[in-house]
């Protein structure tokens, strides 16, 4: 303690206790002027009902600070800090284990009288156990701002108990924050509470869990609420002030809030969508806010795209693993006994027209026919092939970060109808996933499908062409966070159909560079189109319902790939370059809360971005083919993706 200025320190990192009728476990004091400190990282208690663990004070000027990272205990109060009549903050800390058992009894507590900030922090396990007790309490009384801010454990555990609390009396901003746990047990008791007298605004931000409710006023100022996305709120909730503002930072939700002799109440989404609707009885105002997040709305087409991007993929496997009409070399694999290859030409040649023909072609080849095939020579085909990938958006705007999850598999058959065309058929199923953050909202779709797709080959260029389509399931599971649900959490679901085409076509042109290395730059042109079938979702009193909304997106690439021979092995690796665009009309059509709600596909309509891929064959003998491929894309709409396959090919 010092009595005519000058700092004044007390800490404890061993064990300490006070027990008598007003004991005092670790305290700092100041009389004139100086800062006050006082700290414990061991442990300490005063047991008694009027005991306090940690106290500092400055009684004229100066910063009083009190802090606990070790254990502390008290009865009155846990931790306290004061600051004096004429200035100076104060900071009440807590990111240990924190308690005040007795009646009425703040676990920290932070204060200033004249007209300092008053900060109240925990971040580690703190508790008011007693009735009438204050978990987190950070008050002004002469000006300044008070703020109480949780991001650990923080209960209340008796009745009437106010879990977070922060008050200005004379001017000034009071804030309480949570973004951990948060509890007012007791019956008649809150979770956070806010409040300002003459003038001020009074504000509660809760990105955690909060029982207990919340309250908000504000005397000549504006009661404020923020609630971020993964919050939970159970209880009443009660705001009054010169205007009621509530804010929202994406998911779901339902709050009911009482507005009893306040103004106006603002919603602001942040560009979600909403509805609210209020009703008067007596001088009470009771309005509802749904907040419907538009994540899935943005990336249902995406998700679609992606599915089928990733089978577009499988396609081009089988397409790579075509030779060239000439056949060897680096587009196709050579045979495995060149004496094979020098008896069939010998053949051909002992007979006289066919020699005769065959040495003009040499002589003189038509142009953009191809030579006969080397042999060994396989007109048909059979393959089967499976894949897997995974998407990744990062949050943007109204858009949450989101984790897109695709496989599948197909088995198809294809055959040289002609010296140039090779045409084929497949069928298979697969399924996704699109997993919201923080269970916002989850879309499980089941794919079944099936296509055409064909060659036309001149050696050194081809054009490759593919029509698939398919059925759609899906299955919905939407989070809403619910203040009068039990937990303050609720889940929606839904199940609705769907299908999708998507025609597609690629031209390259080959480029030898010598027999075992190939340069092959291509375009592909890609669309996809369909629809989502309308639903109506059970589980939440929300009553979500969505009208039938339409797919549209074409994809564009341009792209470089390098292939190399060696053997029984082919590998290729390519770099390009993709573009992708929503087209068509991007209203969505819904009905919330019992109200038609209309509103745009949120989301980059456009993106662009580069795209790698590589690619292995194996030839296990003439006539069979294993393979594997993998490409990653990292586009402008800020997402990411990576899909893998693989599968195997028989000839005959």
């Amino acid at each position: 303690m010092t009595q005519n200025g000058g700092a004044a320190t007390a800490s404890n990192s061993g064990s300490n206790a006070a027990n008598g009728a007003l004991g005092v476990g670790i305290e700092a004091r100041t009389g004139i002027s100086g800062d006050a400190t006082a700290s414990n990282s061991g442990v300490n208690a005063a047991n008694v009902i009027n005991g306090i663990g940690i106290v500092a004070v400055t009684a004229t000027v100066g910063n009083a600070t009190a802090s606990n990272s070790g254990a502390n205990t008290g009865g009155l109060e846990g931790i306290v800090a004061s600051a004096g009549g004429f200035g100076g903050d104060a900071t009440a800390s807590n990111s240990g284990t924190n308690a005040a058992n007795g009646p009425n009894g703040i676990g920290i507590e932070a204060v200033t009288n004249g007209g300092g900030t008053a900060t109240a922090n925990n971040s580690g396990s703190n508790a008011a156990n007693g009735s009438g007790g204050i978990g987190i309490f950070a008050q002004t009384t002469v000006g300044g701002s008070a703020t109480a801010n949780n991001s650990g454990s923080n209960a209340a555990n008796g009745p009437n108990g106010i879990g977070i609390a922060a008050l200005t009396q004379n001017g000034g901003n009071a804030t309480a924050i949570n973004s951990g746990s948060n509890a007012a047990n007791g019956p008649g008791g809150i979770g956070i509470f806010a409040s300002t007298l003459n003038g001020g605004d009074a504000a509660v931000i809760n990105s955690g869990t909060t029982t207990g409710g919340v309250s908000i006023s504000a005397t000549g100022g504006n009661a404020i609420l923020t609630d971020i996305v993964g919050a939970r709120i159970v209880g009443a909730i009660e705001m009054t002030g010169t205007s009621q503002m509530v804010n929202f930072a994406g998911g779901n939700w339902l709050l009911t809030i009482n507005t009893s002799g306040g103004g106006p109440t603002i919603v602001n989404a942040g560009g979600a969508p909403f509805v609210s609707s209020s009703t008067t009885v007596g001088k009470s105002t009771i309005t509802q806010v749904a907040v419907l997040d538009p994540t899935v709305f943005a990336l249902a087409d995406r998700s679609v795209a992606n599915f089928t991007g990733d089978l577009s993929q499988l396609l081009q496997d089988r397409f790579a693993a075509m030779s060239s009409g000439a056949g060897g070399g680096a587009l196709g694999f050579a045979p495995n006994d060149s004496s094979v290859a020098a008896s069939a030409q010998a053949a051909f040649a002992g007979i006289p027209s066919v020699a005769m023909s065959y040495a003009s072609s040499n002589q003189r080849p038509i142009l953009g026919k191809a030579p006969p095939p080397a042999a060994p020579y396989y007109d048909t085909t059979v393959w089967a092939s499976g894949f897997g990938g995974v998407r990744q958006q990062h949050a943007d705007g109204a858009v949450l970060s989101a984790h897109d999850t695709a496989f599948g598999g197909a088995l198809g058959i294809d055959r040289r109808v002609s010296g140039e065309l090779r045409l084929g058929a497949f069928v298979g199923a697969g399924g996704s996933r699109e997993q919201v953050e923080l269970d916002v909202q989850r879309v499980d779709s089941t794919y079944v499908f099936g296509g055409v797709y064909g060659r036309f080959d001149w050696v050194t260029q081809y054009f490759d062409f593919a029509l698939y389509g398919g059925g759609i399931d899906n299955k919905s599971t939407r989070g809403i966070a619910n203040n009068l649900a039990p937990n303050g959490f609720e889940f929606a679901t839904a199940s609705f159909g769907g299908w999708f085409v998507s025609p597609e076509a690629t031209y390259g042109y080959r480029i030898a560079v010598n027999k075992d290395l190939t340069v092959t730059p291509r375009v592909r042109l890609r669309y996809v189109g369909g629809a989502l079938d309308g639903f109506s979702e059970s589980g939440s009193m929300q009553n979500l319902s969505v009208g039938r909304r339409a797919l549209n997106d074409l994809e564009e690439r341009g792209e470089v790939e390098v292939t190399t021979l060696n053997g029984p092995l082919k590998a290729a690796a390519s770099i390009g370059v993709i573009g992708l665009e929503r087209l068509g009309n991007p209203t969505v059509n819904a009905v919330l809360l019992a109200q038609n709600l209309s509103f745009a596909t949120p989301g980059k309509a456009s993106a662009v971005g580069g795209v790698l891929g590589t690619r292995v064959e194996y030839r296990t003998t003439a006539n069979v083919s294993l393979f594997v491929a993998g490409e990653g894309i990292v586009m402008s709409d800020r997402s990411d993706s990576f899909a893998a396959t693989g599968g195997a090919k028989v000839s005959f």
